[in-house]
């Protein structure tokens, strides 16, 4: 009798992710979020509208005001998602949880500062540059845009989100091949690595003997690399800007923020954490690193093929969908930036030469996602969600948001593990 097939209707249980919720950013982040539900939520009867700068500006308030009120997303949900797990099983629960905390993250800031992450990927791929490893890469693999999509509904369809609303997904297989991991350059992690000490419950007598000597295979680290990785990386802190949707501006599913790092290192580094889970067959997912902070979702809108009792779509949306074409201009180049100059809240500063450095963005142009390198000009007239948010920790976060405990976030995604690496 031929063996069982494994089951492909698996869905992710956890994800990996870097978290913005923090004691600078909450207060930003609840400030961006309130004035963005303003503007694109549905009045209710009898409410004074308080979009007279867009109606002057040309603006329609039946173009702008398209969102129900489920789909905005509460400021504790911000967060960069790295990759989802399948967790279900004890095992890989227990494996992913140590090789969090194995890990040697400022080993490898150290390798995305001096750009040998991407450059050792980049040579790896048979010639072929990897979009969002710091290449100029006109378009996106459309596999981006699918990764984007399975991510968002994927952490929608769990029982702690099914109250908020409707949701849908892609299955996820095993990767056929091992994928190469870009920290085994690091010297840290050419060694082989001792497991951390681990909890009553847990045993490495659950993994098979090959597992428990080492998770990251030795690779000798470049030359070029020995001394530049000696020196202590900059802590990593990051501005939300601008708005973007998928899947396009006309019939619009998800709205996000995006992510500047001035010094050009957080795609890397994130792609490598990434990688790392990857060589582990924890994260299974293969297609392009998309970071992105979701800040409305149609996935939680009840009964989302009628929208907001026919209020909420816009002319021409698909089910599920609204035409977010003007809030898109809203928020990139209209009246936001107007308000949020009132308000006092500006762009975080940089040095010249951190602002002449590019970094990667997944950006919409027109009715195509494309990849491209931009500066801190990039952010030019662009609403800002929140800024100077530090990048200093990294989570294992159970899919679903909860209700949240700490007053002001609303909402939040369970962690299970966190290693924090900057303090």
């Amino acid at each position: 009798m031929p063996p069982k097939p494994q089951s492909k209707n698996k869905r992710p249980t956890h994800f990996l992710c870097f978290p913005l919720v923090t004691d600078e950013s909450i207060s930003q982040l609840s400030d961006s979020l309130a004035y963005f539900r303003s503007i694109t939520t549905p009045l209710e009867h009898g409410s004074q509208s308080n979009t007279s700068a867009a109606v002057e500006a040309g603006f329609r308030e039946e173009t702008l005001r398209i969102l129900p009120p489920a789909a905005h997303r509460p400021p504790g949900t911000f967060h960069l998602t790295l990759g989802t797990m399948d967790l279900s099983d004890e095992e890989d629960l227990n494996l992913a949880t140590r090789l969090l905390h194995q890990i040697d993250y400022v080993d490898l800031l150290r390798a995305a500062e001096v750009g040998g992450v991407s450059d050792h990927l980049n040579r790896r791929r048979e010639g072929k540059v990897e979009h969002g490893n710091g290449g100029a890469e006109a378009e996106v693999d459309p596999k981006a845009r699918d990764a984007l999509a399975e991510e968002e509904e994927v952490e929608a369809e769990t029982p702690a989100a099914s109250e908020e609303g409707e949701a849908a997904g892609q299955s996820q297989n095993k990767p056929q091949a091992a994928i190469e991991s870009p920290a085994t350059l690091l010297h840290s992690l050419a060694r082989a690595i001792t497991p951390p000490p681990l909890r009553a419950e847990t045993s490495l007598e659950t993994r098979p003997a090959s597992d428990s000597s080492t998770l990251i295979p030795e690779i000798p680290i470049p030359a070029r690399l020995s001394t530049s990785l000696s020196s202590q990386p900059a802590p990593l802190s990051i501005t939300l800007f601008g708005l973007g949707t998928f899947p396009r501006p006309s019939t619009s599913r998800v709205f996000y923020a995006q992510p500047h790092d001035p010094t050009s290192r957080l795609l890397p580094f994130g792609n490598a954490v990434r990688r790392i889970f990857q060589e582990a067959s924890l994260i299974t997912e293969t297609r392009p690193l998309v970071l992105h902070a979701t800040v409305a979702n149609m996935i939680y809108v009840k009964d989302r093929s009628r929208g907001s009792k026919g209020k909420g779509r816009g002319r021409g949306a698909q089910a599920g969908t609204v035409d977010a074409r003007d809030i898109l201009r809203y928020f990139n180049d209209g009246p936001a930036g107007s308000w949020q100059s009132r308000q006092q809240i500006s762009a975080s500063p940089a040095s010249a030469s951190a602002s002449s450095q590019p970094f990667v963005s997944f950006l919409t142009k027109g009715e195509t996602i494309v990849f491209s390198t931009s500066s801190e000009s990039e952010m030019d007239g662009k609403f800002i969600w929140a800024k100077d948010i530090k990048i200093d920790r990294i989570r294992i976060c159970k899919m679903g948001a909860e209700q949240s405990n700490h007053e002001g976030l609303g909402m939040e995604y369970k962690h299970i593990a966190e290693e924090i690496f900057f303090s």
